[in-house]
């Protein structure tokens, strides 16, 4: 997973991994790279463990 700085105070996702990603309790496409703007909450989901990763982007 990258994190780009985008315009506007925004950031770009990038996402090669394994993981899912989810934003609003769907699954995100992020390959091609996904905008995140403020106050955005993704969750990610790591297919090795049984772990979950929650993050919050506050600009």
């Amino acid at each position: 997973m990258v994190f780009r700085p985008g315009k506007n105070d925004r950031i770009i996702l990038t996402n090669h991994s394994s993981a899912v990603v989810e934003k609003s309790g769907r699954a995100l496409d992020a390959a091609k790279g996904t905008e995140l703007k403020n106050g955005d909450r993704i969750r990610v989901a790591l297919q090795q463990t049984d772990k979950t990763i929650l993050l919050e982007y506050l600009a």
